[in-house]
């Protein structure tokens, strides 16, 4: 019977959203389950936006207590950071367009990955990393960053990470994209946005074992 149906998808969402993990599919599975997301609803659960002045606003309070003391600007990069030869190298070569050797793709090390692991507890360098790559179209040294960022803050779980740490580790990269697709196909963006994160991490020119190539 349709009761009957509903029931069991209502099981099914209740086991995945207990599952222990925290990612799109366990939250959109308690969002179904709790009614707040269901198909034809008008609900959208991806709004495509990037860091906004909100979003500022609170990095600055979260790094302020995390770190212990008070910065009036934390997103620009410090001049030691710039000062330092791997910095330098891969600024340079991305000045230049050589993105991929500025930085190594997938597990190669390149300057830039140097650059994560010698400041790998620094809160506030993680921050502007993260913010430089974004700039620079790095979405993937981005993402990195931002994982670091959260592993060194006294943050317990991802779920309880302030928005704009998770604006940063869950980004809506290439938002007018995403959006014609999740329209064309009637998906959720946010699904669309997840298969980038895990197949690519927004890296348009990676690679899979099977040869395919591009975000997805």
């Amino acid at each position: 019977s349709g009761q009957g149906m509903g029931d069991e998808a209502r099981q099914q969402y209740d086991a995945a959203a207990r599952n222990g993990g925290w990612d799109y599919y366990v939250v959109r599975a308690g969002e179904l389950r709790d009614s707040t997301g269901m198909p034809g609803s008008g609900y959208r659960s991806a709004q495509l936006q990037g860091l906004n002045d909100a979003d500022r606003a609170e990095a600055t309070s979260s790094l302020t207590s995390w770190v212990g003391q008070s910065r009036q600007d934390w997103a620009t990069m410090d001049d030691s950071v710039k000062a330092e030869l791997s910095f330098r190298r891969g600024d340079e070569l991305i000045k230049l367009g050589l993105r991929d050797d500025a930085y190594g793709a997938f597990g190669v090390v390149g300057e830039y990955n140097q650059l994560l692991d010698l400041h790998n507890t620094d809160l506030a360098i993680l921050y502007q990393l993260s913010l430089y790559f974004r700039d620079q179209g790095i979405y993937y040294l981005s993402i990195n960053a931002a994982n670091r960022l959260l592993q060194a803050s006294p943050v317990p779980t991802t779920a309880d990470a302030p928005i704009f740490l998770l604006k940063l580790l869950y980004p809506p990269y290439y938002a007018q994209q995403v959006d014609q697709a999740a329209r064309k196909f009637g998906v959720d963006p946010l699904l669309i946005l997840s298969l980038i994160l895990q197949e690519s991490a927004f890296e348009p020119s990676a690679s899979a074992a099977a040869g395919d190539l591009g975000l997805t």
